[in-house]
């Protein structure tokens, strides 16, 4: 399992790239999202998750993980990062 710190540091690791990171309460967050739908941004979305997120209980009732057969619970996340990236050309061999 990895903590949103932790997925951060792979992805500096990986990209040699630092990001600033922001902490929203889920209340802002949730008005952030409201805001953003009403304004038509998909952006909304990013919001959304992160109070699920910080609420925890995020169980699906139904899990769909064939439709991501190249993650698995051995895979290490950060090679599926860096092969992504590779694939979008975000990162040099």
């Amino acid at each position: 399992m990895a903590t949103w710190n932790d997925i951060i540091k792979l992805l500096v690791e990986i990209q040699s790239k630092h990001y600033k990171v922001t902490y929203l309460s889920s209340e802002d967050a949730q008005a952030k999202e409201i805001e953003l739908w009403a304004a038509g941004n998909p952006g909304a979305e990013r919001y959304g998750l992160r109070r699920i997120m910080e609420q925890g209980d995020a169980k699906l009732q139904v899990v769909q993980n064939s439709l991501f057969p190249e993650v698995r619970t051995t895979t290490n996340l950060q090679s599926v990062i860096t092969s992504v990236f590779r694939e979008k050309g975000l990162l040099q061999c």
